[in-house]
This record gives structure tokens, C-alpha cells and sequence, in this order.
């Protein structure tokens, strides 16, 4: 039996659950596979989520059409602590509840990150839940500078079109290059 263990994008604080930002495209991924010869490694490859029926296919020997899914599998990563080829990611977010229309597209690749805001001249809509929550309320009464994290106010409600960051000199996204 192969086990997958992953989670959720986690609770929807601002830059995180819903957004394209580091917090909201991460998760933690481990997989047994009682059939790797290779034991105890930790992988750098970048794998999506959208990779794993494709994964689960491949393990049951079943065909895999790559017209059929916008993943691929990543048995070799599990196998292969080398395994080569996993550099790049791509992240998709429309809308997390119906009244929260807000189009982003992203490329990860290992030092940059490109978030494109299809829909950047409307504001940022907050997830329910979030926006009611006294943190950010408190935050939000204090005007567009205020600091909420690593950002202001005003830099969550109104993104720019395109984004731009050096994850690795600039690891929160703060600096939009």
C-alpha cells in the first residue's frame, strides 16, 4: 500500500488559504512507497497537487492519457532522490467562495515567482470568515497603511497586475521587483 499524506492550504488569513502567495501554494506532502528502494530522503522536487491522480495511475499500472490531466506523475521523485525535471510549478486560483471572483495565474520556479492578477483593478475579496475576524477588522479600521504581517492593508486589497518576486532574497514577497 502506498500512503500519500498531505493537507489543506490551511486558514484563509490574508496571503495565505486563497492567495497566491508562498502560505497559500504550499503544502507538506510525504509518501511511503513500500516498493522504494530508496528510504528516509527528502525531495526538492516541486509537485502539485494536480500531479497526484496521474501518480496513483501510474503506481496502479493503469494508462495515462496526458490530454485527460494537467498533472504528471511523480513516482520517480519518490523513488529517485535525484530525480530531475521538477523545477517549475503552476498555480490557478478563480474564486474560493461564488462572491469571490478574483483570477490569478502563477509560475514558480525555484528563486522566482511570477503571480499574474487577471483581475487587478477590482479589490482583493476576502473569504467571509476572514474578513469578520476582529485581527483584520482592527487592522482595516486603521486605514490602508496599517500593518497587517508583512504587508499593508492596502497592499491586500489592491494587488498589481503583475507580481514579481526573488524568493530567495525576498522569502515573505514583500518586494516587488
Amino acid at each position: 500500500t502506498v500512503i500519500f499524506f498531505t493537507s489543506d492550504h490551511g486558514i484563509a488569513f490574508p496571503g495565505g488559504k486563497t492567495t497566491q502567495y508562498e502560505p497559500g501554494l504550499t503544502v507538506p506532502m510525504l509518501v511511503r512507497d513500500p516498493r522504494s528502494q530508496q528510504r528516509g530522503f527528502v525531495s526538492d522536487a516541486m509537485v502539485s497537487l494536480v500531479d497526484l491522480t496521474p501518480t496513483i495511475l501510474d503506481i496502479a499500472g493503469a494508462p495515462i492519457d496526458k490530454k485527460d490531466f494537467r498533472g504528471r506523475s511523480f513516482l520517480s521523485t519518490v523513488s529517485d532522490p535525484e530525480a530531475t525535471g521538477w523545477d517549475v510549478v503552476y498555480g490557478s486560483h478563480t474564486f474560493h467562495e461564488i462572491q469571490m471572483y478574483y483570477p490569478m495565474r502563477t509560475v514558480r520556479q525555484r528563486q522566482y515567482k511570477l503571480i499574474w492578477n487577471i483581475a487587478f483593478p477590482l479589490p482583493y475579496p476576502f473569504a467571509s470568515d476572514l474578513w469578520a475576524a476582529p485581527t483584520w477588522q482592527a487592522q482595516y479600521e486603521q486605514g490602508s497603511h496599517a500593518m497587517y504581517g508583512q504587508r499593508t492593508v492596502r497592499r491586500y486589497i489592491q494587488r498589481p497586475e503583475f507580481e514579481l518576486f526573488d524568493l530567495e532574497k525576498d522569502p515573505h514577497e514583500t518586494n516587488n521587483l
